[in-house]
């Protein structure tokens, strides 16, 4: 049954229950968000360290795990690039709105547009980590994927795309998951990048018959060190390298490379990326 499948009911109305069910399990991450924003309120001082710790860790197991269920949803191409769609356009929308409310000046901004935006978020994790698991058609292209994507994401943090949007609130607010902090506001923590790549490889399991319980406690764990050394050392460090690996030991059997010609093909296209990135450093 996929999410499209509708039951009869007696009034003569169709429903669908697999979307009654996924709008369920979307319901679980705003519950979360005003749960924790209710009890963090309450809640006795932590230093900044501690407070960021809490609340990144919280943030990231809640989008995780909604994500753990939500691949279990089945969704053709076209159903996930709608969902995509729409949410790229909620993101961008809500954000023009919290935008235009503290260029006015009209005070804090809605907490409900948080929850909102984390919602939008949420689609765009879920849908494009489904449609680029459509691209990949055998399970050893995972390893050129996972080494190609963390030297990316390495120099993003370091040099690139990310280093520029953590210096911007505004933007921050499009691409990362906000949440609140015990003793501050709701901030901006993880980014959606992180969930795309953890529904990718989620996805992937499942079509590979790789082990799925133990692929999302590598993946958690994996969120759950980046964050814990980025917090008490106060360095960035990027998720998708360490997320990558955990992934590759623990799948390494079924994503290994055995053919001679898919290992240059990989050696390759990671030296195109290698280079690429260092003329784009050297550009900027």
């Amino acid at each position: 049954m996929t999410i499209e499948s509708k039951l009869k009911t007696s009034g003569g109305g169709t429903f669908s229950v697999e979307l009654i069910q996924t709008v369920l399990l979307v319901a679980l991450l705003p519950g979360v968000f005003y749960l924790c924003n209710f009890v963090f309120a309450k809640a006795p001082a932590f230093n900044e360290a501690q407070a960021l710790a809490i609340s990144g860790l919280i943030c990231a197991l809640a989008v995780f795990g909604v994500l753990s269920l939500l691949i279990q949803r089945n969704i053709s191409k076209s159903t996930a690039a709608l969902i995509l769609f729409l949410s790229l356009a909620a993101d961008i929308g809500l954000n023009i709105i919290i935008r235009d409310i503290e260029t006015a000046h009209c005070g804090a901004v809605w907490l409900h547009y948080y929850a909102l935006i984390n919602l939008a978020l949420l689609g765009i994790a879920w849908s494009a980590g489904v449609l680029l698991c459509g691209v990949i058609k055998k399970a050893s292209y995972l390893i050129p994927l996972v080494v190609a994507a963390g030297i990316a994401d390495i120099w993003s943090v370091g040099w690139g795309v990310t280093s520029e949007i953590v210096k911007s609130k505004t933007a921050m607010n499009y691409l990362l998951f906000s949440f609140p902090v015990v003793g501050k506001d709701i901030l901006p923590l993880i980014g959606v990048t992180d969930f795309v790549f953890a529904t990718l490889f989620l996805t992937l399991a499942h079509r590979f018959n790789m082990p799925i319980i133990t692929t999302q406690i590598l993946l958690a764990a994996a969120f759950i060190l980046s964050i814990t050394v980025a917090v008490w050392c106060g360095i960035g460090v990027p998720v998708l390298p360490v997320m990558g690996v955990f992934f590759i030991i623990g799948n390494y059997k079924h994503v290994k490379i055995s053919e001679p010609k898919e290992m240059k093909d990989a050696a390759l296209g990671i030296m195109i990326i290698v280079t690429g990135l260092a003329i784009a450093t050297l550009i900027k």
